[in-house]
């Protein structure tokens, strides 16, 4: 029995010290694949090589814009939005010399909004005006597992921004990501891995796949209330504004539902003609279902109807 036992205890020992080289090597893989030059072998052996030239890169994306509302220079106004306001307006920020101009994508949410607000008043103490322009998608964007992460936490963790959103909110963010992948250092070790991300990616999307729905998340509630009224605390007015929207019944649809939806929110009344100021144009002026086309002139149309709506932005230089 004596001998059986001391057999067990053998193969219980062989088996754990198996284990944690297996262990070691894989975190030696995890780390060296971040590296030169395992990390370019690695992503070619993984077939991740995708995941590190031109796939989900949030971080490089937005972190120019962050550190661009960063800079201490001239400009007393701020616009920003997602991927309709860049395709809006971007082109015009040389004839402007008021406006900063800072489209970024959905990606980032309206808690990443708060983030360029905040930091573009604390280095322009001479801020006057902050404009949001945002088609209703925009207002209904949670932390999902499809781009949140890569436009969400990346971008903010690396630059050490995300501390400006309150506890709460990290927690949200933990609950999805998961509140180790929200660190600084896992998050640039998995940034600097075409084999992290695929790893990191597939896994996130497998085990808590996150999707936003036809109504208005706690982030978006809250980080807009938090913008206005951040903005009101530095004698600054915020403006929320809405894009142009492609006239098929499939979005009219959309606004009938989330109309009735933000009118149960405290958002109606900080921000109660939203709704009142979105413009239809024709199908043919748009790529897909939300990005507009067309000639720079064509473009300065719909600012125009904006501005008409809005009543915002009437100095904005359109050519």
């Amino acid at each position: 029995r004596n001998l059986q036992m001391k057999k067990l205890l053998q193969y219980i020992g062989k088996t754990l010290f198996f284990l944690l080289l297996l262990c070691s090597l894989c975190v030696l893989t995890l780390l060296a694949s971040a590296k030169e030059p395992m990390k370019g072998i690695l992503a070619g052996l993984t077939r991740s090589t995708d995941y590190g030239a031109g796939y989900n890169q949030g971080a490089s994306e937005i972190i120019p814009t962050i550190e661009k509302v960063q800079k201490e220079d001239a400009y007393t106004k701020l616009l920003i939005g997602y991927s309709v306001c860049f395709r809006l307006f971007s082109e015009l920020q040389d004839l402007n010399t008021q406006y900063l101009i800072a489209g970024t994508n959905r990606g980032v949410t309206m808690s990443g909004q708060y983030i360029l607000v905040e930091e573009f008043l604390k280095h322009h103490p001479q801020a006057t005006d902050v404009y949001l322009s945002v088609i209703e998608d925009s207002l209904i964007t949670d932390y999902e597992t499809g781009y949140g992460y890569q436009y969400g936490v990346m971008p903010f963790a690396e630059t050490d921004t995300l501390k400006l959103l309150d506890p709460e909110t990290r927690k949200q963010m933990a609950h999805v990501y998961g509140g180790l992948f929200i660190k600084e250092r896992i998050v640039w070790l998995i940034e600097d891995s075409p084999l992290n991300k695929k790893l990191y990616y597939n896994l996130l999307d497998k085990l808590n796949p996150t999707y936003s729905k036809l109504t208005f998340p706690d982030v978006t509630i809250r980080y807009l209330v938090k913008m206005k009224t951040l903005c009101e605390e530095n004698g600054v007015q915020f403006h929320l504004l809405a894009e142009p929207l492609k006239d098929i019944e499939q979005r009219h649809k959309i606004e009938k539902t989330l109309r009735a939806e933000y009118e149960k929110t405290e958002l109606a009344d900080c921000f109660p003609d939203y709704f009142d100021q979105i413009t239809y144009y024709p199908e043919e002026r748009f790529s897909d279902n939300v990005h507009p086309v067309g000639t720079r002139e064509e473009l300065n149309e719909m600012i125009r109807a904006m501005q008409r709506k809005s009543g915002c932005m009437q100095d904005l230089v359109l050519e």
